[in-house]
């Protein structure tokens, strides 16, 4: 064998050696992910009234293609709520529906903006990560200053502008959000005073 033919297998081996160690790394840092996830759903959990406790199922899948380790994650809820993606954004929602469970808004309120996060969620699950994170940080921001006892206007009216925006520029998909503003705008002038 020639010494540029051992030469050649040796550099395919080291090639596989280091993808292989890719992989690994990248398996690795999926696995902190998933036990990320799962304190994330535990600690949402505990933060919850006995009462209003219920079912969670963790879906977690990692999908391995050449170095690189995709993550699929899905939590479900009892009340059947689906929260998928990125777990950031995921985070995110979760502590949106935390903040709406032990509220004293109104239910009604309380009642439209878990649609319209469960909404939101949907429509995440088809946008990529750098357009999600402005949206969720709107909602979260609205539901931050819906379910104070009296929301200030100029805050809540700003995060309601920007769904808006960003449902507006999604088209057909966006409409759902459209609708589920028009319906809590009303109920947060009435609480602004």
């Amino acid at each position: 064998m020639s010494q540029s033919l051992t030469d050649s297998i040796f550099q395919v081996i080291n090639k596989a050696q280091e993808s292989n160690m890719a992989a690994l790394r990248n398996a690795e840092q999926a696995m902190l992910q998933n036990r990320e996830i799962m304190e994330m759903v535990k600690s949402f959990a505990l933060s919850l009234p006995d009462d209003k406790r219920q079912e969670i199922n963790i879906y977690v899948q990692n999908i391995t293609q050449g170095d690189q380790v995709m993550n699929k994650n899905e939590v479900r809820m009892g009340d059947h709520t689906n929260i998928n993606g990125d777990f950031v954004v995921a985070n995110s929602i979760k502590n949106s529906f935390n903040k709406i469970a032990t509220s004293q808004a109104p239910d009604e309120l309380k009642e439209l903006l878990k649609e319209l996060s469960n909404t939101i969620n949907k429509i995440l699950e088809q946008l990529p990560k750098d357009e999600s994170k402005d949206i969720v940080e709107d909602l979260d921001k609205l539901v931050d200053e819906a379910v104070k006892e009296k929301p200030k206007r100029k805050y809540w009216e700003v995060s309601v502008n920007g769904l808006k925006d960003a449902a507006e520029k999604l088209g057909e998909i966006g409409k759902p959000v459209l609708d589920l503003i028009s319906k809590i705008a009303p109920l947060l002038i009435a609480l602004s005073g």
